[in-house]
């Protein structure tokens, strides 16, 4: 919070107390049926989930892959879309990362929505440990070791925390009978749940995502719907103590920033979440990830702003008790490789032909 006021960018809708009953009934109904959702099983052994509909989170799937072979991560890796999402040569492209791709027509006959497609992939995945990765998300090292965690195999589960709190007269609370709590909200680019001891957890996180016409004029997307299926159920989770860092540029003297910098564990940096400026759109010698901008201390307070950005429609920037570093400094040439990556998948001979037929179906609607 800064001066008393809640560190939140999200304008969410006011209820009547009918309203947030009515709603809190059917979720309890939903949990007490056990209506669950056909197709969903619990799985066996560990693997990576990423979903990447389309030729922009293609292109980031590919680097996210591509980098995390370079660490010489052995973990099976799922690709998950939906109906025509990836072509032929896009799948065979992931194939040869040793990626296999699945799509959810084959569970489901509607198309999901976009936040929908994260809890369903994670459920028809063929693992039970699962680490979901977002397409447009780079790990600076193979996070394999993230399962072994004592906290994860406490709680069987880890989350990570977003740039924003949830404020307390949001509805939400109400309506899942839970007591607010002053803490981040979750950023779900990177989550791991062991299935087994997550399920009902899971299947009311996709009642959440179903139901989105309602729960989402409450929460942004799918990324709040973890954890708040875990506390309507009264089921502790893990949560990364470390507060979400940016990484960009420093511009005119102001800080934009264009990737969410989130840490392991133990406070080490792991995930480049590339949020706000994808891949797809980012040129071949376009270096963004110049300066890293992190909280320094638990020093309230703490605001992070949501501004326009350089070349892209918004940046974040951070105030309060911070610091800055050079991101190259600390972790030499991996920006480069990223964009090595990148030349690559864009100079095969199919890539020419998925942006047309891409440009096409964005153009003719």
């Amino acid at each position: 919070m800064i001066d008393g006021k809640v560190n939140s960018f999200f304008q969410y809708d006011a209820l009547i107390e009918n309203q947030i009953q009515a709603l809190r009934s059917d979720w309890q109904r939903f949990v007490t049926e056990r209506k669950h959702y056909k197709g969903q099983q619990v799985g066996h052994g560990r693997g990576i989930v990423i979903t990447a509909g389309g030729l922009k989170y293609f292109t980031s799937a590919y680097i996210l892959v591509s980098i995390l072979r370079t660490f010489e991560c052995t973990l099976p890796i799922e690709i998950w879309f939906h109906g025509d999402e990836l072509s032929k040569n896009m799948c065979n492209e992931f194939e040869k990362l040793g990626a296999k791709c699945l799509n959810t027509e084959q569970f489901i006959e509607v198309t999901p929505g976009g936040f929908l497609m994260k809890a369903l992939a994670i459920m028809f995945s063929n693992f039970r440990e699962v680490l979901y990765l977002d397409a447009d998300n780079v790990c600076l090292r193979d996070p394999a070791y993230l399962f072994e965690n004592e906290e994860y195999k406490k709680h069987g589960c880890i989350f990570w925390p977003d740039f924003w709190q949830t404020p307390e007269h949001n509805p939400i609370w109400k309506i899942l009978d839970v007591d607010f709590k002053d803490c981040p909200e979750q950023e779900s680019g990177q989550l791991i749940v062991d299935k087994l001891r997550s399920w009902d957890q899971l299947q009311l996180c996709i009642y959440f995502n179903m139901k989105g016409a309602d729960y989402y004029r409450f929460l942004y997307g799918d990324k709040d719907t973890f954890r708040f299926a875990w506390m309507a159920l009264k089921t502790p989770y893990y949560m990364v103590p470390f507060d979400v860092g940016s990484c960009g540029v420093v511009h005119d003297n102001s800080f934009f920033g264009n990737t969410m910098v989130q840490h392991d564990c133990e406070g080490k940096i792991l995930f480049m979440h590339r949020n706000l400026l994808k891949w797809d759109i980012t040129l071949e010698h376009e270096l963004v990830w110049k300066i890293v901008k992190k909280f320094s201390s638990s020093i309230e307070p703490k605001f992070c702003e949501l501004k326009g950005g350089i070349d892209v429609m918004q940046a974040i920037d951070l105030h309060g008790d911070t610091l800055q570093y050079e991101f190259n400094d600390a972790f030499p040439g991996f920006e480069r490789t990223c964009l090595k990556i990148l030349k690559k998948v864009r100079s095969a001979k199919f890539y020419s032909h998925e942006l047309m037929l891409s440009y096409l179906s964005n153009n003719r609607r």
